[in-house]
């Protein structure tokens, strides 16, 4: 990094939700696995120094360098299972099996990546990954993970970064980034993890910065800005002199980014939402947030709402106005709120049927209107009209059906009126694309903000 960067103003390289996300989480970390207490929180590097070992690509050599990273990350490793896979593999990472006997003789078993017989050995980074994101999942098996699979991984790579494994999981953070939507890795992203990696650099003390040589470009532009950031703004929810506390800052908000003042923010939405119906007497200050300029803390106001109850119906009208935001993830996310209040069905599911009309997201409006039952009966006629052409177009259809099934008493006379419509040559075809009754997955509106990491923050 040049002299000048430095001389010139930090900038932290993520937005304050993601801050807000790495901040909070890595005390959660810290303090459930009393990494105060370890002897090993430096920051190992894919160097002689931490892996002297001779490595050809043979059983025996990989299990030596699997059981050395656990011996650096104070695990058993016959406690532990593991899977890699090749960079750009599409198989991806997966449970390993493993297999031990009752006097404590057996060892890990861990697989490839499915690639092949003919699959080129796997890289020994490869490996060290594999086996840090295998004990950093094993560490918090214990602990209360997040619903959501996606932010359970990101969880997972940033307890391998706390426990000193930031270098190797960094680099591998991007693995396939310019792959269609469905092949995304579901490892932290690049940027965010070198804002992690420079979070802990920061927060241990580490001074000799020679290994951040080994970090690729994305994750060294991220982690050297953040570091920047952190040296010279010690802005962060999260400190040396509070790793183990959760407490609230009461110093000056006027001194205080704004960066800083929307991520303190953001954590304590959070922390109001963890709360659930706990949280009733706080609906007013987070319904106030609905109005918030920046996008993403309006979002997370309205995931918040959605978890508070009954007593969250003072939110309905902000909620309405959001509804309507250009915004995709605030609209969204403000039509699943109100799906999840299903209060005011006379106020409610008009503007719900406008919005299908003006946004893109039709599952997660056909999902609330659903939690409205009966009450929503006016909704029937377009929601089979939307539902006719999502046949035609095979989309949207397992919410739009799932929509009609709730409101309606009759849905499968509905059904069949509306499959009469179709050429007989079709019909079954189209028929065998209507679900069967039961549950259905949270809509887009209903996922937490990682499924929506591209949107404005």
């Amino acid at each position: 990094m040049s002299l000048w960067s430095w001389l010139s103003t930090p900038t932290c390289p993520v937005g304050p939700r993601e801050k807000a996300w790495v901040e909070t989480n890595y005390r959660t970390i810290a303090a459930s696995l009393h990494l105060d207490r370890s002897p090993r929180r430096r920051v190992i590097t894919p160097s002689d120094e931490f892996f002297p070992d001779a490595f050809d690509g043979s059983e025996e050599s990989t299990q030596q360098l699997a059981d050395r990273v656990c011996q650096y990350l104070e695990m058993d490793p016959r406690s532990v299972a593991w899977q890699a896979s090749h960079e750009g593999c599409q198989h991806g990472e997966a449970r390993g099996d493993h297999e031990s006997c009752q006097h404590g003789g057996g060892q890990p078993k861990h697989q490839g990546c499915g690639c092949g017989p003919h699959q080129e050995p796997l890289h020994p980074a490869e490996i060290v990954v594999a086996v840090a994101r295998a004990v950093a999942r094993q560490r918090l098996q214990d602990q209360e993970l997040p619903a959501d699979l996606l932010e359970q991984q990101w969880m997972v790579d940033l307890t391998a970064i706390a426990l000193g494994m930031g270098v190797f999981v960094a680099n591998g953070a991007g693995m396939l980034a310019d792959k269609p939507i469905a092949h995304r890795p579901v490892n932290l992203p690049a940027r965010i993890a070198g804002y992690a990696l420079a979070l802990h650099t920061w927060l241990i003390g580490e001074s000799k910065l020679s290994w951040a040589t080994y970090l690729k470009r994305d994750v060294a532009d991220s982690f050297h800005s953040g570091l920047r950031y952190l040296e010279k703004t010690g802005e962060s929810i999260v400190g040396p002199d509070n790793l183990y506390r959760d407490e609230a800052d009461h110093s000056n908000s006027a001194t205080k980014s704004r960066l800083q003042r929307d991520a303190e923010l953001i954590a304590a939405i959070w922390k109001l939402a963890r709360l659930g119906t706990g949280a009733a007497e706080a609906v007013s200050a987070v319904n106030h947030c609905l109005t918030h300029e920046r996008p993403a803390i309006r979002a997370e106001a309205a995931r918040a709402i959605a978890v508070m109850g009954a007593a969250a119906e003072p939110a309905i009208d902000h909620l309405v106005q959001a509804l309507h935001s250009p915004v995709r993830e605030v609209s969204a996310t403000a039509t699943y709120a109100l799906g999840c209040l299903h209060q005011r069905p006379e106020c409610v599911v008009p503007e719900l049927l406008l919005a299908m009309d003006t946004n893109e997201d039709l599952e997660t409006a056909a999902w609330s209107l659903a939690q409205f039952g009966p009450a929503a009966t006016s909704a029937l006629p377009k929601l089979l009209g939307w539902l006719e052409a999502g046949l035609h177009r095979n989309e949207f259809v397992d919410y739009l059906a799932f929509a009609v099934r709730a409101i309606s008493d009759n849905a499968d006379e509905q059904f069949r009126q509306l499959l009469d419509g179709f050429d007989p040559e079709i019909r079954p075809q189209v028929d065998s694309l209507l679900p069967a009754p039961g549950p259905i997955g949270l809509p887009p509106g209903g996922r937490p903000w990682q499924h929506w990491i591209d949107g404005p923050s």
